[in-house]
């Protein structure tokens, strides 16, 4: 089986810098790499970023990521990167004579418009992924200038697209009320981890290595630091917290001296928090297991989030959660079993989470030592096998049509 994957704004190669890799492109490369080694060959179309990087680069043994040159290289702005559209059309086909494909799989609603014309030109199936939705985003206070545009396009894409992967039961229930997507043309799959990657560790010598408080209640937060992820939030309800009170919270994302970043170094100062919380910036993917096993709890609050990688990544490193009752938080964090649901409206009710898993030591031991065993479903090999079975499925359909 051979794939063209369709990724226009994120290299599955790309450095954790803050810029180019996010969840997303974590997914396509774990799931790459995964069904690389099952035998399915993918070729992903994505943007040249990087002066160094060769225009061809292989990801595992079969596979091999293809770098564009569309719209220059460096960083590109995301409303802009709808007019690239053409050339990078224009270039995958190119590129894609004399090559055979099975299938089309695309990522993302910019790489899912690009996917759709594709298929026109080369009578493929296409299956897409959103990873996030338009519709959701503007509900839940996203301020991207582009949104109009972006449910436009997935209502036409949710319409037109073979299949549909969504990684919960929440967002294809959000797909049919939202979107009006068909039920039989949307799969479910969640998305996986690295559990040979995150893994239990041992907690003080974590910290002695990271240099963080030994004796203290340490929090940490992951992610980007937009709207959506509510850091300012988390930092309202740690004020709030009335026991216990030696915590710290690590905030790991966000690019140093941006004005996100600087924001919410403000909102720590008002709010006497400046010697409870170190923002630490992108951290490399070799030490980030090492933050999880260092932590007591990991909070994730954001408004939204399609699936929450990052709750997987804590869990698999014996950590509890704590996290918004939205999205696809409610499929990895299982309520009084590996952590806490909180319903999201004040930061008093994240405030009262946070209190009830590290004001109990019985409580916070039975969250710990559950929490390994939840993630064990989400191994990356297990998504593979799954995802190439959701293919044959696909294309035995197709030649049956």
């Amino acid at each position: 089986m051979r794939i063209a994957v369709l990724s226009l704004h994120g290299c599955p190669l790309g450095e954790m810098d803050g810029l180019y890799m996010g969840g997303m492109q974590l997914y396509i490369r774990h799931l790459t790499l995964e069904l690389d080694r099952l035998g399915v060959e993918m070729d992903i179309f994505t943007r040249h970023h990087h002066p160094d990087l060769p225009a061809i680069e292989p990801i595992g043994e079969h596979s091999r990521v293809i770098h564009l040159e569309v719209g220059g290289q460096g960083p590109v702005l995301k409303e802009n990167l709808y007019n690239l559209i053409p050339d990078y059309l224009h270039q995958i086909t190119t590129f894609g004579r004399g090559q055979s494909y099975d299938l089309i799989h695309s990522h993302y609603w910019l790489s899912a418009h690009a996917g759709e014309r594709l298929k026109r030109r080369w009578g493929l199936p296409h299956v897409t992924m959103f990873h996030s939705l338009g519709k959701i985003k503007r509900w839940v206070g996203g301020q991207e200038a582009e949104l109009d545009l972006r449910i436009a396009t997935e209502m036409e894409i949710m319409d037109q697209a073979d299949l549909i992967i969504a990684p919960t039961m929440q967002e294809r229930w959000l797909m049919q009320h939202s979107y009006q997507a068909p039920l039989g043309r949307i799969a479910v799959l969640p998305c996986g981890v690295d559990l040979g990657h995150f893994q239990p560790g041992d907690q003080a010598q974590a910290r002695r290595e990271l240099g963080l408080p030994p004796g203290q209640h340490l929090l940490t937060v992951a992610g980007r630091l937009d709207s959506v992820k509510r850091a300012d939030f988390l930092l309202q309800a740690l004020a709030l917290v009335q026991g216990p009170k030696d915590l710290h919270l690590t905030v790991i994302g966000g690019i140093p001296g941006s004005p996100e970043v600087k924001k919410l170094q403000r909102l720590t100062r008002s709010l006497g928090l400046a010697e409870a919380v170190s923002f630490l910036g992108p951290v490399p993917p070799e030490q980030l297991p090492r933050y999880y096993q260092a932590a007591d709890l990991c909070v994730v609050p954001s408004r939204y989030e399609s699936f929450g990688m990052v709750t997987l990544e804590a869990l698999a490193c014996g950590i509890p959660v704590v996290a918004t009752r939205a999205g696809g938080l409610m499929t990895t964090v299982q309520h009084g079993q590996n952590g806490y649901l909180f319903p999201g409206r004040s930061p008093h009710s994240l405030a009262r989470a946070i209190e009830g898993i590290l004001g109990s030591d019985s409580r916070h031991r039975r969250f710990r030592q559950q929490a390994r065993a939840s993630a064990a479903p989400y191994a990356w090999d297990i998504i593979a096998h799954q995802m190439r079975d959701t293919y044959d499925r696909l294309l035995q359909t197709r030649r049956w049509d």
